[in-house]
């Protein structure tokens, strides 16, 4: 799905157009509850992730969860090298 010399912003809308595109119900669950927090404030955390602790923080979207299921669906996860290009990672 990626080439070895694409740039974020290439990479990334393939990687949301290609989960967009999983019809599988179940898979499509699981996706549509670990989706990005879209609030104007928000910080692009996954809101399906379950957090426990006064000081716990949700993970940033995607979470382990939506890599996973992209994986099982030949999605590949962006590899960026670079953590800055990386849309709502840390």
């Amino acid at each position: 799905m990626t080439g070895p010399h694409q740039t974020a912003t290439e990479a990334w809308p393939q990687f949301v157009r290609a989960l967009n595109g999983i019809t599988d119900p179940v898979a499509r669950a699981v996706l549509d509850l670990h989706s990005a927090d879209t609030e104007p404030v928000g910080r692009g955390e996954c809101q399906g992730c379950d957090i426990d602790g006064h000081e716990a923080e949700r993970p940033f979207w995607p979470c382990r969860t939506v890599v996973t299921v992209a994986g099982l669906f030949g999605i590949e996860f962006p590899d960026f090298r670079n953590a800055e290009q990386y849309p709502g990672r840390r």
